[in-house]
């Protein structure tokens, strides 16, 4: 299922839990194979039986975050979620970093065997200001810092087993 984001959402992306009718991050540090560890970013739960594993110095620097053990039959739902944007009618995957100044990482994988069309886009994303992030033999990744309101976000989810956890 892909749904537009609006400007109000949280930009997601890897597993989401929904526990008590609330969507959290699934920490994979699980603790046994009944119970695992969620993830809010809402100091509202701390009233909701979440704990706070950082100093306030760490989350001053990289935002505040809590968990909570919960066994797994509490869980009803599972998602993965991947968020996309659309930036000059191109498909690329939202990276999960959003500067201060609201600029956002794009990237996209080009991996090319001297195939025309891949060396097309190739050229083509270096037209547009993409820069290479990382070059190995017939693989590259490229990414650009965009202005967030130049994009179009996107979120695609997957439900999962809950199994799979």
């Amino acid at each position: 299922m892909i749904n537009k984001i609006n400007e109000n959402q949280i930009l997601a992306r890897g597993i989401y839990c929904v526990y008590n009718g609330n969507m959290y991050r699934y920490l994979s540090d699980t603790c046994s194979k009944d119970v695992v560890y969620l993830v809010s970013y809402n100091r509202k739960d701390l009233s909701n039986g979440f704990y706070c594993d950082k100093s306030e110095e760490y989350m001053v620097k990289n935002g505040f975050r809590c968990k909570k053990k919960v066994l797994k039959s509490a869980i009803s739902k599972v998602y993965r979620i991947q968020t996309y944007v659309t930036y000059k009618n191109i498909k690329f995957l939202y990276d999960g970093f959003v500067d201060p100044n609201n600029y956002v990482k794009i990237v996209t994988d080009a991996c090319w065997y001297n195939l025309k069309e891949d060396q097309r886009f190739v050229e083509h994303l270096k037209e547009i200001g993409f820069q290479s992030e990382m070059e190995e033999r017939n693989y590259c990744r490229y990414f650009k810092f965009v202005p967030a309101f130049e994009l179009e976000f996107f979120e695609e989810r997957t439900e999962l087993d809950i199994s799979e956890l």
